[in-house]
């Protein structure tokens, strides 16, 4: 049985709504998987329900200030993930 993981089907679903289908959707999908390692949507995950992991993740994000481009993908990437009502 495959594990759920919530912050591959929020990216899903985010890129469904920005029109992504089929390979394309997939294609990205993965792009922005790259972004972000498994550590820190382990991390992202339990911020959703845990204080101190949010805290944390916070804090990791507060510390991405480089301009570029890979990193301010997964500053937005952790952003809208934290936001995330799913």
């Amino acid at each position: 049985m495959e594990e759920v993981n919530s912050f591959h089907t929020w990216i899903r679903k985010k890129l469904e709504q920005e029109g992504y289908i089929g390979d394309e959707l997939e294609g990205k999908m993965k792009e922005q998987l790259l972004f972000v390692p498994k550590d820190l949507q382990k991390l992202a995950e339990e911020a959703r329900f845990r204080e101190k992991a949010r805290a944390a993740l916070q804090l990791y994000i507060d510390s991405l200030r480089d301009s570029e481009n890979h990193v301010q993908m997964k500053k937005q990437l952790l952003e809208g993930y934290l936001q995330y009502k799913g």
